[in-house]
């Protein structure tokens, strides 16, 4: 049996987001690891977005 995984609040998790080199879901208190883009990935699309 898995035990339960600690919830987070929101500004915890958003802390808690802004230290990893990847980047991950939230929903409910529970964290997703998040498969693919990383946050330069994100950063170079807003970038494109605003040169449009």
């Amino acid at each position: 049996m898995a035990l339960p995984a600690a919830r987070l609040a929101l500004d915890e998790f958003l802390a808690w987001e802004n230290t990893q080199a990847t980047r991950h879901g939230f929903f409910r208190g529970e964290v997703f690891a998040r498969v693919g883009a990383r946050r330069s990935h994100g950063t170079v699309v807003g970038n494109l977005m605003r040169t449009c």
